[in-house]
């Protein structure tokens, strides 16, 4: 996506495509042709060390600017067509780096275990590449769990809410059962599996809204704005939700857990009342 990112100029191709006999090409970040004080048109020189331990030097014509929203990546790119540097690092046919990319996360590690790599080289996985994207990633899932946690705390205090009514308002049909010889514990597991039933029903709902919901988004995606964003050094333009296991099982299952936890309060309040104070409530 890094052609995307032109702001002056032209890209590689279609600048060698019209390049003048003797001149190559070169886009630069916006970061070194700030510091260079350079634009589209302008000569600069490299020198440098080739493969083969000779210097390496060159001069370039600046054939466009990008400005991709990472500062790292504008103050240190450089990009030439790849058959210049081959030529100028005395490289051949050969490569120093070779990037790969994967359709899911989850199949990195697993390229990483199969790659058989010769002495001098090393694999890194996209977290070690970019640190500063995954970081972002790890603090938005931290942040995931925190709102879990205020989820929870709310969805617990609605179903509190429901049950204590429902106590309330069923106080004299409590205190006929008990009058009839009904335990106090029957009392609470009555109490405890109509909460259940309340969470059941709304978490089910929940879930096949929200299955529903990501496959939609999944497919067409969800539009950032007019303009891509870059985050964590990556660009996007379109967000997809995914239907994943804590989405799907972990997550509903901590909420049910914690709707049926908010009505042990009203259960036992139903528990303790006495059948002759019951029956006399309005």
């Amino acid at each position: 996506t890094i052609a995307r990112t032109l702001t002056e100029g032209s890209w590689l191709d279609d600048a060698t495509a019209a390049q003048q006999p003797g001149t190559i090409p070169v886009v630069l970040g916006k970061g070194i042709a700030r510091r260079l004080k350079v634009g589209p048109g302008d000569e600069v020189s490299f020198v440098g060390q080739a493969a083969d331990g000779s210097i390496a030097a060159e001069l370039f014509t600046v054939a466009g600017i990008i400005e991709s929203g990472s500062q790292e990546l504008d103050a240190t790119t450089a990009l030439v067509p790849i058959n210049a540097a081959r030529e100028l690092l005395v490289m051949g046919g050969r490569a120093h780096r070779l990037i790969g990319r994967v359709t899911e996360l989850t199949e990195v590690d697993l390229v990483g275990d199969g790659v058989t790599l010769g002495e001098g080289s090393v694999f890194l996985p996209w977290r070690e590449v970019t640190p500063s994207l995954y970081n972002t990633i790890e603090s938005d899932r931290a942040g995931l769990w925190i709102f879990l946690v205020i989820l929870m705390a709310v969805t617990a205090l609605g179903v509190a809410n429901t049950m204590m009514m429902v106590v309330l308002e069923r106080t004299r049909e409590f205190g006929v059962m008990m009058a009839l010889g009904t335990s106090p514990r029957r009392v609470v597991a009555m109490v405890l599996a109509e909460a259940a039933w309340l969470s059941a029903v709304s978490v089910v709902a929940g879930i096949i809204l929200g299955t529903i919901f990501n496959m939609l988004t999944w497919k067409w995606g969800i539009p950032v704005g007019p303009e891509p964003i870059t985050y964590g050094g990556v660009e996007m333009s379109v967000m997809r939700a995914a239907n994943t296991l804590d989405a799907l099982i972990i997550a509903p299952l901590l909420i049910m857990v914690s709707g049926i936890a908010a009505g042990v309060l009203p259960a036992m309040r139903a528990a303790r009342l006495r059948p002759a104070e019951a029956l006399r409530a309005d």
